[in-house]
Order: C-alpha cells, then structure tokens, then sequence
C-alpha cells in the first residue's frame, strides 16, 4: 500500500516536473523571448551572421522608412510650402526606397559589427543625408541600448496573430512594439513598428 502511495506521489512529482518545464520551454524557446536573447547575444558578441538571422534588417528599415512617410504625410489646414515640402519629401523616400535600405542597412552592420567606435564618415552617401540624420541614429540608440535582461523583464504583453506574428509591447521603451514574423522555428524581428511615434 505505502509502495502504491508512494509510485502515484513520484508520478505526480514528474508530471509537474514536465508540466514546468513544458510551460518554461514554451514561454522562452518558443516565445519572441528567445529570439531577443540571441539579437542581444550577437550584438554583445558582434556575431553578424546570427545578427542577421534573427533580424530582418530589410524589413526594418523599410518600415521606418514608412514611418516617416507617415510623419511627413501632413493636414489639410497645412500651408501651401508645407504641403510642397512634405510631397517632396515623400517622393524621394519612395522612390529611393530600395537604394535608402541598402545603404542603411551597409551603414547599421558597419557601425554595429565594426571594431570602429563611431560610425566612419565615409560609409554616408550625401544622397542619404536625410535618412541617415533622422531615422538611422533612432535605430542606432535602440540596437545599442537593447539590453536583454532590462528589455525582458519590461514586456508588457506578446499578442500572437494566426500563430504567425507575434507583436511584443515594451512596456518601459513607451510601449514601443516589435513586429516578430515565424520563420521555419523560430521568431524574426520585422518592424519597429511604432519607433519614430514614440517622441
């Protein structure tokens, strides 16, 4: 009898065992949480390739390229000079679009990956004086202040979206939200998508 008590207790011990650690596994190896430790270890360990894996650089930039289109994307009520300025402004980001994200994108990995400690004069393209002066220095401070244990601990929410996006709110960043897209297993970063709101 005492034998029988004693397998159901030891049964029941392991199947809340595996019941936490299912639930651990499930919340960090499955979750967005597990792609931010691995950005934060490639940016501490200057690992470009994982880097790279785990953010869709591209994507990122062509958001906040979007971002600011939106910004310049003014009222009615504006002046006309306003309103001249602002069409201009977007048209040049529309159509440089594609050469904006290369350039910004050669720029970002230098800066980060580089053994250089400021970002090297050379690498900017005069045509790209705009971008870089206002949306790159965004991205720069929130690629260097990202710090995993801070930012993990600061999640507000993660909403999941048809299993396939997953939108994660910090909540001491502003609520700053980061778009993750599933990418064979595991979670990518896509958008910033509201980083250039947040001033």
């Amino acid at each position: 009898m005492k034998n029988r008590k004693l397998i159901i207790f030891l049964l029941l011990l392991s199947g809340l065992f595996i019941s936490i650690t299912y639930f651990f596994y499930k919340e960090f190896y499955l979750s967005p949480r597990y792609s931010m430790y691995q950005i934060y270890q490639s940016i501490q360990n200057k690992d470009q390739k994982k880097f790279q894996k785990y953010v869709d650089l591209d994507s990122v930039i062509e958001n906040l390229i979007n971002q600011i289109i939106e910004k310049n994307t003014i009222s009615g009520n504006s002046s006309f000079l306003e309103k001249i300025q602002s069409k201009f402004t977007i048209r040049i980001l529309t159509e440089m679009k594609p050469v904006i994200i290369k350039n910004s994108r050669d720029l970002i990995l230098f800066s980060i990956f580089s053994k250089a400690e400021t970002i090297n004069h050379s690498h900017k393209s005069e045509n790209l004086q705009f971008f870089i002066e206002n949306l790159t220095p965004e991205l720069l401070v929130f690629i260097n202040d990202f710090e995993f244990t801070k930012i993990i601990f600061s999640i507000s929410s993660i909403e999941y979206k048809y299993g396939e996006i997953a939108i994660v709110t910090i909540q001491n960043n502003r609520d700053l939200k980061l778009v993750f897209k599933k990418v064979n297993n595991y979670w990518q970063l896509k958008e910033l998508s509201n980083l250039l709101f947040l001033n």
